[in-house]
């Protein structure tokens, strides 16, 4: 038995479904990481309806940097920042890390 390959014309409608499968995806707003400390900052962000850019100003920690915090693309912020942050957002350092350890 011999199987069809492809033509390049299907191989190209593919990559081009799966291309707009991805634009879709960046597009789209994610999901707080509800147990990482990123997404307990990102959750008291969102219930004071703070924009990601007002938490940067107000706090002074670039706006990449805070988003990627709550993305958890980076997950380890240092304390300068953590501080800072909490500081923005009005709820003691002690509190949203209480948070983070009661959703682990």
């Amino acid at each position: 038995m011999s199987s069809k390959q492809p033509t390049l014309r299907e191989k190209l409608a593919a990559a081009e479904a799966e291309l707009n499968r991805l634009r879709k995806m960046a597009r789209t707003p994610r999901e707080p990481h509800k147990t990482s400390l990123g997404g307990v900052i990102q959750e008291i962000r969102e219930s004071q309806s703070m924009q990601l850019r007002e938490l940067s100003r107000k706090s002074g920690v670039s706006g990449g940097l805070v988003s990627r915090f709550e993305s958890q693309e980076d997950a380890n912020p240092t304390f300068n920042n953590l501080v800072k942050i909490a500081s923005a957002l009005g709820v003691p350092l002690w509190e949203i890390i209480q948070r983070w350890e009661a959703k682990k």
